[in-house]
């Protein structure tokens, strides 16, 4: 019959379905901040506040002398 040409290629072959790609694991920065510690009393000469693996808020006031240590952020709202 002249016409369509038979295609052939393929037929009885089985195809290895793809194995998924394992998923990757999630990437987490060990010593990004991920808490804030918040300090509502005055911050006296002296003092010293260390906020370990978060950010530090201060709502009063800070006299000189005192120290403030965060591994994020530090902000003084007085």
């Amino acid at each position: 019959m002249p016409g369509l040409p038979l295609l052939n290629e393929g037929k009885g072959q089985k195809m290895a379905a793809p194995e998924p790609a394992p998923a990757p694991a999630p990437v987490v920065d060990i010593n990004a901040p991920a808490k804030t510690r918040i300090i509502s009393a005055p911050v006296r000469s002296g003092q010293q506040i260390y906020a370990r693996n978060c950010d530090l808020i201060v709502t009063s006031s800070v006299s000189a002398g005192a120290e403030l240590i965060a591994d994020g952020n530090i902000h003084i709202y007085a």
